[in-house]
């Protein structure tokens, strides 16, 4: 009788599959499987072991194009699969698609994918760290996409928003994109801030030098419109400028006028791209209705994948070898529906790697895997030359392709099989399918055949052998959450009124109210009197000034600063009466306010409620906190106290 202490139960034949699938997954993940399909007829070239074509991590690397018409199973048979795959091999990558197949992983694998979502209770700036390259690549990226116009129309726009960006940038700010349309959008309010910045910085970023030094060469620049250091615009002027900011601006509003999207994706909190990838190994997936959000779920896919790619060239080669990067650790990037991602708008520039011909080419070197899929080969033509496809569709080594009746995509797979013939048995399968699942596999350079080429009909679905789990794999969460579109409180909601406005604290009105006055001498002598006599306050001074230049004069203004003191500063009519437009009145205006807050005081300013200046006085200190500098009219105040 055996001892019990030696006795070994007798496994079965489904863990020693499982030892065995358990054993391959401690190789080096280069060697490891990504993705199986069943031969379904004679292999055109190579030949597939245990009649399976696999295509490993490595081959992937060489990137994979999925070509199918629309319900053939691109998404279903290879997409879902690989992102499966992928995410528990512990990479990290991007997940784009126009249809949001994708965004239930997050619950599947919730500490290894990051959804960016507006139901999220994290706020970002989705381009914080952004560059100037990247920022002109995406801006480039909106001008081409979302016009139909010509290929040049816009690139005044783009050259104004990049100077928004390297003012911010040289203010000591990292954009976002509500700052961005708020700069084109408001191009006097802007050029206020840009003097103001100007006229305390001895030295300038070239590039902002530069930049500045070229948009007033444009006379329908932002400068000109704006009316940059005594500029004059003229409606022509103002016509072009709208005209070529349009495309920018409605891309944009939503992220500047939406305060959900603002709130989300605006927020001055940094997303860094470098931590996600590298150090948490994080996939990230945009989680944006596109059919209520078709713009906004459009951009954010592009603003992401830039910064994707900055993210993932940011570490030099070298180094990521020397992390195991290509052979134990792999990023990638999944995009379904790459004809709504297509960008060759660098080609003919030589511009690093924002260009997809480039990217593909290249970020094998990285250890960087690239799925793309798309209906066909001409719906790429639709979106971009037809030279830069067929480059693209060339430098995917691995295509995978499920029924379709494209000719171009027909095409290529004869061109594969080495028959140009319609009667090639593969194109006759795709264009005449007798079966669900049936496709045409061309790996050019397969590791496992000693980097020949495996071509054939295969079947996909559902493998037998364990160790191919993952292929059939459909993504299903065990907590499925309801979509927020749809969801039903019967308790009220409040939200915050965007259009309360708080009249000043009586608190404030202590100690030393000096009331400054250059011509409502009556509503100062009533503002004096109430002061007095409902409230007690003795300590009163009134400043009355008897000039009535329509420019606030140099003198006016070192006898104003020299005024500003005790704990409350009530301009009545300042600076109304002087012409805003003015150079000097504005840059006197800027010293005056800058040294009320210096010397750390309340500022009110008293306009009529008519007066057209109001909203000049709004924009040019909206910078300053309200707890500090109030704008309202006199007739508010006055009711207030």
């Amino acid at each position: 009788m055996p001892q019990v202490d030696n006795y070994q139960p007798q496994k079965t034949a489904l863990q020693i599959v499982e030892e065995s699938f358990l054993s391959d997954r401690g190789s080096p993940l280069n060697n490891q499987c990504l993705l199986a399909f069943e031969k379904a007829g004679i292999e055109y070239s190579g030949s597939c072991k245990e009649g399976l074509y696999e295509i490993g991590f490595d081959d992937a690397t060489r990137n994979i194009l999925v070509l199918g018409g629309t319900g053939r199973g691109k998404t279903q048979s290879v997409l879902r699969p690989a992102s499966y795959r992928l995410i528990e091999a512990g990479c990290a990558g991007l997940i784009l698609d126009a249809k949001n197949d994708y965004t239930l992983l997050s619950e599947e694998f919730p500490e290894q994918v990051l959804r960016l979502s507006l139901d999220n209770d994290t706020a970002i700036n989705i381009i914080a760290g952004i560059d100037l390259p990247t920022f002109r690549a995406l801006l480039d990226n909106i001008r081409r996409t979302f016009s139909t116009a010509e290929s040049y129309w816009g690139m005044s726009g783009v050259e104004d928003a990049i100077l928004v960006f390297l003012y911010h940038k040289a203010a000591g700010q990292d954009p976002t994109l509500s700052d961005i349309y708020a700069g084109i959008v408001n191009p006097r309010v802007f050029c206020h801030q840009l003097e103001r910045y100007l006229l305390t910085q001895p030295s300038l970023p070239k590039d902002l030098h530069d930049q500045i030094q070229y948009r007033l060469s444009d006379i329908f620049s932002i400068l000109w419109v704006g009316e940059f250091h005594e500029n004059e615009t003229n409606t022509r002027a103002e016509e072009q400028y709208t005209w070529q900011t349009n495309i920018l601006k409605r891309v944009l509003s939503p992220f500047a006028n939406n305060p959900a999207i603002e709130q989300t994706f605006c927020s001055h909190s940094e997303i860094d791209y470098n931590e996600i990838l590298y150090n948490k190994e994080q996939t990230i997936i945009i989680d944006i209705n596109p059919d209520q959000l078709p713009d906004v779920s459009k951009m954010m896919g592009q603003v992401v994948r830039l910064m994707f790619m900055r993210a993932v060239t940011s570490v030099t080669p070298l180094e990521r070898q020397r992390q195991g990067y290509g052979v134990n650790k792999f990023t990638f990037m999944l995009i379904d529906e790459y004809q709504q991602f297509i960008n060759t708008s660098y080609a003919d520039s030589g511009n690093t790697l924002r260009d997809d011909n480039a990217w593909i080419d290249r970020s094998r070197a990285y250890g960087h895997i690239n799925i793309l899929a798309t209906q066909s080969i001409s719906s790429l033509y639709t979106r971009s030359g037809q030279s830069a496809v067929n480059t693209i569709v060339q430098n995917c080594q691995t295509l995978i392709c499920l029924p379709t009746t494209d000719t171009h995509t027909i095409n290529r797979i004869a061109e594969l099989s080495y028959d140009a013939s319609l009667i090639n048995p593969h194109t006759q399968a795709l264009l005449h399918p007798k079966e669900i699942g049936v496709g045409y596999i061309h790996i050019a350079n397969h590791q496992a055949s000693k980097h020949g080429s495996l071509s054939g009909m295969f079947r996909s679905g559902k493998l037998s052998n364990p160790k191919y789990h993952y292929m059939s794999r459909y993504i299903q969460s065990r907590n499925r959450r309801a979509s927020s579109t749809f969801n039903h409180n019967s308790a009220p909601r409040n939200a915050v009124n965007p259009f309360f406005k708080p009249l000043p604290e009586m608190e404030y009105l202590t100690g030393t109210v000096v009331v400054i006055s250059t011509c409502m001498s009556t509503c100062s002598d009533n503002l004096i009197g109430q002061l007095s006599n409902m409230h007690g306050i003795s300590n009163v001074e009134l400043i009355h000034l008897e000039s009535d230049s329509p420019v606030l004069s140099d003198n006016d203004t070192e006898l104003l600063c020299s005024l500003i003191k005790g704990d409350v500063v009530i301009f009545t009519s300042f600076p109304v009466r002087y012409r805003p437009r003015e150079y000097t009145s504005r840059l006197n205006l800027f010293r005056m306010i800058d040294t009320a807050k210096d010397e750390g005081v309340l500022i009110v300013t008293l306009c009529d409620r008519d007066n057209t200046a109001i909203d000049y006085l709004r924009d040019a200190h909206r910078n300053y906190d309200t707890e500090q500098h109030l704008l309202c009219d006199f007739h508010e105040l006055f009711h207030a106290i």
